[in-house]
């Protein structure tokens, strides 16, 4: 470099004075490097999986430290029913990818019925835009048009003890913290029974069967969750076992009107279009109920926004559209509003909203239950 330099200097140029092609060699180097450094600062490299541009994770620092994973030792499956309401499905997309999950691997199958004639852009949207980064992601077409009831029905017959389904519809939209709350309810109440059908992510306080309010049947200075022997479909996470039962017997009664043997409402429902007819007809006839939430406020974990479908005409939907627990509350008081107090503790509903000391004194409660067992897995459940 010295030699360069005196010699250059002979030549009329300054001594020490760079050369021009050093000179320009490092000017591209700085501007490379300013690039670069501006760049990886102020630019996210694209990714191919990156979520779409509607989601907008929330910060998990601004809520507290991540949860762990621990559902009581269950892996739960995620199961979203749509056809062709792709402004219910994004925000309940959404509200699904920003729900917090710890450490846990959660995998979803869309169950999309048919649609003949125009479409919203539904299906394409799944198969161009639609991110799932909590696990796989599948989605099941269906052939033809089925209605819901066969959607629900055959999205899931557990093959292992240890798996849970969560079932979402597309008018839906959970509250951040619906999955803390399913295992710490899943953890507490699970085993407790073989009469514990699932977890209800949403809090009723309108009665369908009787066209009443929960509320006023609910203490109103308690807020901890009570069982009731009714099923929620309205964002709700089902046991292995006892679905299982469900799906056997209606492949034997699917036929049947399974009409209540007293007067409710439920008995003038389509029993070839809604599942859920047929399943308070089992809960009753089993003495089988459900773990429910009852947050202040009467916030909830998923809430209803009442879309136009099959079984739906909006009307009156300030008592099913409830508020979610938001997504910005912090960590301790999430835990602390999602307590799980012992099961003996809860009160207990039967159907018609009557209060029964235990689980075990609900109507049917003593009528012999065969769940069945899985292969070589028996030792899973408790007797």
């Amino acid at each position: 470099y010295q030699r360069r330099v005196h010699g250059r200097a002979a030549m009329g140029k300054t001594k020490g004075e760079l050369p021009k092609w050093a000179t320009t060699a490092l000017l591209t180097t700085g501007l490379c490097l300013f690039a670069y450094i501006f760049v990886n600062a102020y630019c996210p490299v694209s990714e191919p999986n990156r979520a779409p541009p509607f989601v907008h994770k929330v910060s998990p620092t601004s809520a507290g430290t991540k949860p762990h994973c621990d559902c009581g030792g269950y892996n739960m499956q995620i199961f979203v029913f749509t056809m062709n309401r792709i402004v219910g499905l994004r925000r309940l997309w959404k509200s699904l990818v920003d729900a917090e999950y710890g450490d846990c691997r959660l995998d979803l199958t869309v169950c999309m019925d048919k649609k003949h004639g125009q479409t919203d852009g539904t299906l394409e949207w799944l198969r161009n835009s639609a991110y799932w980064p909590h696990g796989n992601m599948r989605i099941h077409l269906r052939e033809n048009t089925t209605g819901l009831r066969p959607s629900i029905l055959e999205a899931w017959y557990p093959a292992v003890p240890n798996e849970v389904g969560a079932f979402f519809e597309d008018d839906l939209e959970a509250s951040r913290w619906w999955f803390l709350w399913s295992c710490r309810a899943i953890k507490a109440y699970s085993q407790m029974s073989d009469r514990i059908v699932g977890v209800s992510l949403y809090r009723p306080i309108f009665d369908d069967l009787f066209q009443r309010l929960v509320i006023d049947h609910l203490t109103p200075t308690r807020n901890e969750p009570f069982f009731w022997q009714q099923p929620c479909s309205w964002g709700a996470i089902y046991f292995p076992y006892q679905w299982r039962f469900f799906r056997d017997w209606m492949q034997a009664n699917g036929q049947s009107d399974s009409r209540l043997p007293y007067w409710a409402y439920s008995n003038r429902w389509d029993h070839w279009g809604s599942w859920k007819k047929h399943l308070i007809r089992v809960m009753w006839d089993y003495g089988l109920y459900m773990a429910y939430p009852n947050l202040p406020g009467n916030q909830t974990l998923c809430t209803n926004h009442m879309m136009a479908g099959t079984h739906v005409q909006p009307k009156n939907t300030v008592l099913q559209h409830l508020p979610l627990l938001p997504p910005s509350t912090p960590l301790a008081e999430v835990l602390s509003t999602l307590s799980v107090p012992p099961g003996h503790e809860l009160v207990v509903y039967d159907t018609r909203m009557r209060v029964f000391k235990t689980v075990y004194d609900l109507p049917n409660a003593d009528v012999p239950l065969e769940l069945g067992s899985f292969p070589e897995s028996s030792s899973h459940r408790r007797e």
